[in-house]
């Protein structure tokens, strides 16, 4: 599975990986493992100012560039070194969230200064003549909006069943149908649902008219809903050699499963797509526990994703379903929010953010 631009991780009998412990108690590490590459500060301004009496300052700073910054008096509270956010001042740029416990001298702050005593002390470069009151109407609800656009709740993850013996992108998509050992994986990943008239997370297969399949994988995992993009599912024509329908799904997801039915191997240069930064490699284990069938997972990720975890257990064979369908989903997701970081997806995500900020 490695290939030039990729970074691969796989353990074998020789790799020393620590087995990983349970955070919730239960016998499986991957119940409660922890979801990595997430903004913990994405929500602080709905939670500490949202609908609340409070000022905010905008305005483009020398040195520092755009600022947007949200204060609040709380003359009834009291500092507090146990909990940082009891202190409600942040200043919300592009990259940092400042509270007021984290400012010098801020014992200045329980004495009700004015505005520019306070906005002076949060960043050396900071001129408060450079920032205006912004009175807006809706301009609360623009700065929640701003905080809140790189909050992921729902994924899509492409499923891509591949035969032994198969080696270009061509040859994936035109499987028409799984084998049966493809759909017992499948029902490990989540519930089969029906399109037609499904009401929840679709991500973008069609639930009115029939047109991307009748069936779909999906679950719901902690608070995030998951969907599927099946190859198998996906619209199949016979005379469409590229199967245009089933790439246009899996070629615009980030991670995908590749299902490798037999001996052969995947090389993820095999799949031309500008978005698919991480594959995870599935093959059935049939020969370490005679009589019961493990599933072997490799990954292999592009070389612009931050490493992200749960790492794969030594040796890399998963026997409990249950085990698997976490491992799986805490990986997939981590490794969605790990790929944003990378060039492909930073640059545009910057240049929203940037975006919306100069609309404010």
């Amino acid at each position: 599975m490695p290939a030039e631009g990729y970074r691969l991780e796989a353990c074998g009998i020789e790799t020393d990986v620590p087995v990983l412990k349970s955070r919730d108690g239960s016998s499986n590490p991957y119940t409660s493992y922890l979801l990595e590459h997430i903004d913990l500060d994405a929500e602080y301004y709905r939670r500490h100012f949202l609908g609340q009496e409070h000022s905010n300052y905008i305005g483009d700073v020398p040195k520092l560039g755009p600022v947007i910054i949200s204060l609040m008096y709380r003359p009834g509270d009291k500092p507090s070194k146990a909990k940082h956010d009891q202190d409600a001042i942040s200043e919300k740029t592009s990259e940092a969230v400042i509270q007021a416990n984290m400012v010098n001298n801020n014992s200045v702050l329980r004495s009700k200064p004015d505005a520019k005593s306070v906005l002076q002390m949060l960043h050396r470069d900071l001129i408060p003549g450079k920032l205006r009151k912004a009175s807006a109407e809706g301009i609360e609800q623009k700065l929640v909006t701003l905080d809140e656009v790189q909050i992921v709740t729902r994924y899509k993850f492409g499923v891509l069943y591949c035969k032994g013996n198969q080696t270009s992108e061509e040859e994936y998509f035109s499987n028409e149908h799984g084998s049966p050992g493809f759909e017992k994986f499948l029902s490990f990943l989540g519930d089969k649902i029906e399109l037609q008239g499904w009401t929840g997370y679709a991500a973008g297969l069609d639930t009115r008219y029939g047109q991307t399949g009748k069936n779909s994988i999906f679950t719901k995992w902690r608070e995030n809903d998951v969907m599927f993009h099946v190859s198998t599912y996906l619209p199949f024509k016979k005379e469409d050699r590229q199967q245009i329908q089933r790439k246009r799904h899996i070629g615009n997801d980030i991670v995908c499963i590749v299902f490798m039915d037999g001996e052969g191997r995947f090389n993820p240069l095999s799949v031309k797509s500008q978005f698919l930064h991480v594959f995870i490699g599935v093959q059935e284990d049939h020969t370490t526990r005679p009589g019961q069938v493990g599933y072997r997972l490799v990954l292999a990720s592009n070389t612009g994703v931050p490493a992200f975890g749960p790492p794969l257990p030594n040796p890399p064979v998963f026997w409990d379903p249950v085990e698997l369908h976490d491992f799986l989903l805490a990986k997939m997701i981590n490794a969605e929010n790990a790929a944003y970081r990378a060039p492909k997806f930073r640059k545009p995500h910057n240049r929203t953010r940037n975006a919306m900020i100069d609309e404010i």
